[in-house]
């Protein structure tokens, strides 16, 4: 995908995916403008590792944005508790390199992207 075309997907994925949006703010704030654009574009180039996030957008209907990180292990599962249990959101997003701030919690304390 290029650069471009990135972008476009980016911007659209934020008009309908609110939730996705608010977590990709919250990693701005955590880890930086620049690591975060790098995940998502690199995620958006079907990189493993990098981004993925799975949104419910309307009654029974779920929207994926980025590259899983492994179909054989906890994205499974994650894409599959967001269905059974009527999750709204659940995103991850790989840290960058060395230290990072502690990261954000919501009132109950949640702090690995699921809402």
């Amino acid at each position: 995908m290029d650069t471009q075309a990135a972008k476009e997907a980016m911007k659209a994925t934020a008009m309908e995916m609110r939730q996705t949006a608010k977590y990709v703010a919250e990693k701005r704030a955590e880890y930086g403008e620049a690591h975060v654009k790098d995940m998502q574009r690199r995620a958006m180039r079907g990189e493993r590792g990098c981004f993925y996030a799975v949104e419910r957008v309307a009654p029974d209907t779920y929207k994926t944005f980025g590259t899983p990180f492994d179909w054989s292990g906890p994205d499974t599962e994650l894409l599959s508790r967001c269905m059974v249990h009527g999750l709204e959101f659940a995103g991850m997003m790989q840290p960058p390199a060395g230290p990072v701030s502690a990261p954000a919690t919501d009132a109950k304390g949640v702090h690995h992207g699921a809402a």
